[in-house]
């Protein structure tokens, strides 16, 4: 993540069995904070009580599987917006 972070977004997958995601997420928001403003999650798992707290603590926008392309690109262009990253 050397260099201008200017055009980078990041599309997280969240599944409660598989952490990768939240950690990943933790990890961003520790090491690059103004890049948080840019996560996107993705998840089929909404309806998990865990899944949902951590999303909804989160304050980031995600898509819930499956999710059509015009969907995907509606959050990317608001991930983009210049109020995005402060």
């Amino acid at each position: 993540m050397k260099g201008s972070n200017a055009g980078v977004m990041r599309i997280l997958v969240v599944e409660d069995e598989a952490a990768i995601g939240k950690q990943l997420y933790q990890c961003i928001k520790d090491r690059y904070p103004k890049l948080i403003k840019r996560v996107i999650f993705t998840s089929g798992d909404v309806v998990n009580n865990h899944t949902q707290h951590f999303l909804e603590q989160s304050g980031r926008p995600f898509l819930s599987k499956p999710f059509t392309p015009e969907e995907l690109i509606t959050a990317v262009r608001e991930a983009f917006k210049p109020t995005a990253v402060k």
